[in-house]
């Protein structure tokens, strides 16, 4: 099977993808020079082109994408397959607009019931298949960042508005008294003329010590094996956390997303700081008392599609072959 990856501008969604690279190979498609660099420093020798005649010419069997830039609905004989970037909880993937083009993909690959519902609730009637999330059957191993017996945490904030940088930055370097800290910003974030955090990220890198370090890679699940706890705000990578089963923590930002304009029935299931004055005092109630740690299991269990006997990728990988008629 012939795979094209069409990535946009967002090299941070590959690893939405690499399940399935990994798997079948095939060619990635980026849209200039600057990301297709950026990507080869990332994830080393992956072939790799920003030539649409070259996409043409490799007449894959499948265009896959994670988000909802472009389709390729130029290629002659191909399936589009959505993956999705992330689980995330600010109506982004179901919202109703015009530039939604969720139905007009041969197969939607989902990670869950609650996805699925949420398009259904919206009007949506996208193809689809529940498989579970593939990101989580492979994760590959790296080793600490620090040298210390300090409690690690990892800081996760999505961008814009709803970005947790806004209210706590200086709440985020108050805790390296403490504790080592990891920032991994967003995508967006890294990016600054995408984001309006450019004054918050610039303090953090200033900020940075023996304790404190900023990591920009796109692939965030294996830093989650190496730390202690994760704070985050609006971002998808809260559920992602839920898998490790250690304490995780809202801080809740002043803004609400612009698809919902409420807050996340996922914070129900993860403490949360309102104040930026609390910040420590609730990483330390935490490391000494994960008292949600039964409702995020709950949440968690129903949120991901598990299956005995098979894996979230083999399933997705079955279902890819199904869709253009090929057999195991």
């Amino acid at each position: 099977m012939k795979i094209v990856y069409n990535l946009g501008l967002a090299v941070g969604h590959f690893p939405h993808m690499l399940p399935y690279y990994r798997k079948f190979g095939g060619l990635i498609f980026v849209v200039d020079d600057v990301v297709k660099e950026q990507a080869k420093k990332i994830f080393g020798d992956v072939h790799i082109t920003t030539d649409i005649r070259e996409v043409v010419a490799y007449d894959p069997d499948i265009a896959m994408y994670a988000d909802y830039y472009g389709i390729l609905n130029f290629l002659e004989n191909t399936k589009h397959v959505m993956v999705f970037h992330a689980m995330e909880f600010k109506g982004y993937f179901a919202i109703k607009r015009d530039w939604n083009t969720c139905e007009k993909f041969d197969l939607c690959l989902m990670y869950g019931d609650r996805i699925v519902k949420e398009f259904a609730d919206n009007g949506w009637n996208p193809k689809y298949e529940i498989i579970g999330y593939p990101r989580f059957d492979n994760i590959y191993q790296i080793k600490p960042f620090f040298d210390n017996d300090r409690k690690t945490i990892l800081v996760a904030p999505t961008w814009s508005d709803e970005s947790l940088l806004h209210k706590f930055t200086d709440a985020v370097i108050e805790l390296t008294k403490k504790y080592n800290v990891i920032v991994k910003p967003h995508s967006h974030s890294v990016l600054m003329w995408r984001d309006n955090n450019e004054v918050n990220l610039r303090k953090l890198y200033k900020a940075r010590s023996n304790n404190m370090i900023m990591l920009d890679h796109p692939d965030i699940l294996p830093i989650m094996t190496v730390v202690d706890m994760m704070i985050t705000d609006y971002s998808g990578c809260s559920a992602e956390f839920m898998n490790f089963d250690k304490p995780l923590v809202i801080a809740v930002p002043d803004a609400l997303p612009i698809a919902t304009n409420k807050r996340p029935d996922i914070w129900n299931a993860c403490k949360q700081c309102e104040n930026p004055e609390d910040l420590m005092s609730v990483v330390d109630s935490q490391f000494e008392n994960d008292d949600m740690k039964e409702e995020r299991n709950a949440y968690f269990k129903n949120l991901v599609y598990q299956e005995e006997g098979s894996t979230a990728t083999e399933r997705g990988v079955k279902a890819l072959m199904k869709l253009v008629g090929e057999k195991e």
